[in-house]
């Protein structure tokens, strides 16, 4: 579903939303966050894919243009958006999330963890015994992969505003 979003801010203020992608990353523009309260957050959403910016397509645009095109927007920002799916979107809480020590010391003996490690430390790789050391990998256990042959990660350029 595609959807026209007009974004207007104060002077100064921030749009509130990361940028991601773009044709030199072989990825369309999009939304990676918003924050919550911004011009942005009243309309944009995460995995948003970003169109057109104030009449213009994006289909071949690289993430400098589309940086620039929004810079240079003002107060007032047109975006024509591709709502994307987020499948985790109703599992995520609407506000700040408080952490209790006592109940995470609960669960960690529950399983069978020592409620003096810190919290989240585990000293097993997935319930198999103590994880062994790498000593040339830098990692907590050996890694027999060779790196070379390895595809690179995907990188995407992300800019707030």
């Amino acid at each position: 579903m595609n959807l026209t979003c007009d974004l207007y801010r104060s002077p100064g203020q921030a749009w509130g939303f990361r940028l991601q992608g773009g044709v030199e990353y072989r990825a369309q523009l999009g939304v990676k966050k918003v924050t919550p309260g911004s011009p942005a957050g009243r309309s944009l959403r995460a995995n948003d894919e970003i169109l057109v910016i104030n009449n213009v397509n994006t289909k071949e645009m690289s993430h400098k243009e589309a940086e620039q095109m929004i810079k240079n927007s003002g107060d007032r920002l047109s975006l024509t958006i591709r709502r994307g799916d987020d499948p985790l979107a109703s599992y995520r809480p609407d506000g700040p999330i408080r952490f209790n020590v006592q109940r995470a010391q609960q669960v960690q003996q529950a399983m069978g963890m020592s409620a003096h490690s810190p919290v989240g430390y585990s000293p097993t790789i997935n319930g198999y015994g103590p994880a062994p050391s790498g000593p040339t990998t830098g990692y907590p256990w050996p890694v027999n992969v060779p790196m070379q042959n390895q595809p690179a990660p995907s990188v995407h350029y992300n800019s707030y505003y």
